[in-house]
């Protein structure tokens, strides 16, 4: 059976090597935190709740060939959380953990084997919106700090 898109592939690889060197205690999912709020250092690949896990586009190599060259982005998100303390060190964090995903890709720009070449872009968005939640009498209540930087990946895939 033939393969229509080098993107869960993609995103199987990069979910595996940063799993496997990012450092102890950070949460790797594989698509978005659903249900859940992370009061963790985390990497989400492939997912967001608000915007597309993948975007890109597909054009055949050559006229009547059935090969295909894809090029696309997966979403990332890097997030750090504390209990207190200075918004700085969380935000660095954040950017620490997005530093280890680009590592992580140079070391290995085929993501095991699944894409033809793959880079980390710049960081697109930091959100530093403290994590809240309700109390008892229905009063939002801070719940400390946060940073979560949303970057992509650029991969370009070959479908044969």
């Amino acid at each position: 059976m033939g393969v229509s898109s080098t993107i869960p592939a993609a995103i199987d690889g990069l979910v595996a090597g940063v799993t496997a060197t990012v450092e102890a205690g950070v949460q790797v999912l594989d698509g978005p935190a659903v249900g859940q709020v992370l009061h963790t250092d985390h990497i989400i690949i492939g997912g967001s709740l608000d915007e597309d896990a993948a975007t890109g586009e597909q054009v055949r190599a050559e006229l009547g060939s059935l090969s295909r060259g894809e090029s696309y982005d997966l979403l990332v998100q890097a997030g750090a959380y504390s209990g207190g303390g200075a918004q700085k060190e969380v935000r660095d964090r954040a950017y620490a953990l997005m530093a280890s995903v680009e590592a992580y890709v140079r070391s290995d720009p085929t993501l095991g084997g699944a894409v033809k070449d793959a880079q980390v872009g710049g960081a697109e968005s930091l959100d530093q919106r403290p994590p809240t939640d309700l109390n008892d009498a229905d009063v939002e209540v801070v719940l400390g700090r946060k940073a979560v930087v949303t970057f992509r990946v650029s991969c370009l895939g070959w479908i044969t």
